[in-house]
């Protein structure tokens, strides 16, 4: 799963450049300074997020860090410039007030959505894949900390859409493009809510094929089953969750197509299995053990294994 993926889009859900602002009208000057000194405040926003996103996409490997409370005391800072501001300005200088006011609120779920990327992104780190029981432990907690996200991205997109892009646009805010890499981001947390669901779903598979296994050992046949018809439902599951993420790149070190045939040979086997397990519970070894040689040919025969 490509991880740096996640941050580079976070990056758009801060607003876009603020340089241009302070090109204000000059009906009072006590306005001016306090407008300009907000638009200082969300420049340093918007340098801050850039720099995490080149942090992020450089090197995923090592803890990364995300200061939350760097964007909202600065966004408190210039909420209350822009108050004082109000106090002051012409009816044309309150047009800029009220628009950098709207495209303040969006930092704030911008900042909350980055933050929680990045504890996303530091357990995705710890995921060991060689203990299984570990990792789905670990998948749980990324999907506590995913689920708020899609609807913190939908406020931000909301917020951004009550802002005033022409006023912006004429002050050298690119908030059309901002919106827009805010609807980009939108989609690809989607696909990382979907991707979260997938690997759950696959350990869920691959644990129960092993308690079948298990269970088999101890010619404990009808928990055999059990185990390898809830591995099939499980890696049917992660199949349908593969097939909803629409971004390839989401994985690095194997190849869509290379997942999904791994997925969908573990359903066929645990399909084979759970029938011979099945049969073997009516006492009808000779077809038990044919379908348990149909599920290794399964394995045996499998472009990806």
């Amino acid at each position: 799963m490509n991880r740096r993926t996640y941050f580079k889009l976070a990056a758009g859900i801060g607003v876009g450049s603020i340089s241009g602002c302070l090109s204000l009208d000059a009906d009072s000057e006590a306005a001016r300074a306090n407008i300009g000194d907000a638009v200082d405040l969300l420049q340093e926003c918007d340098k801050y997020l850039i720099s995490k996103s080149e942090q992020f996409d450089s090197d995923t490997t090592k803890v990364v860090t995300f200061d939350e409370q760097y964007i909202t005391s600065r966004v408190s800072q210039a909420r209350r410039k822009l108050d004082v501001a109000a106090d002051t300005a012409s009816s044309s200088q309150m047009e800029t007030v009220d628009a950098l006011h709207e495209a303040v609120d969006v930092y704030e779920p911008a900042a909350d959505v980055f933050a929680a990327l990045a504890t996303l992104i530091n357990q995705m780190n710890n995921l060991d894949t060689d203990n299984l029981q570990s990792a789905q432990g670990l998948i749980r907690q990324m999907q506590t900390t995913y689920n708020p996200i899609p609807s913190q991205v939908d406020t931000t997109i909301k917020e951004s859409n009550e802002v005033d892009g022409d006023l912006l646009a004429e002050k050298g805010i690119k908030w059309e493009t901002t919106r827009a890499e805010l609807e980009e981001a939108d989609v690809i947390i989607n696909d990382l809510g979907d991707s979260l669901d997938m690997l759950s779903a696959l350990i869920d598979g691959v644990i129960a094929i092993e308690d079948g296994t298990d269970a088999l050992r101890d010619e404990n046949y009808a928990e055999a089953d059990t185990d390898f018809s809830s591995a099939k439902a499980s890696l049917e599951k992660s199949n349908d969750a593969l097939a909803r993420i629409e971004s390839p790149e989401f994985f690095q070190s194997v190849s869509y197509e290379d997942l999904k045939c791994r997925i969908l040979t573990l359903r066929d086997f645990s399909d084979d299995m759970a029938m011979g397990s099945r049969l073997a519970t009516e006492d009808n070894m000779s077809e038990a053990r044919r379908k348990f040689r149909e599920a290794a040919d399964t394995i045996d025969q499998s472009e990806c294994y």
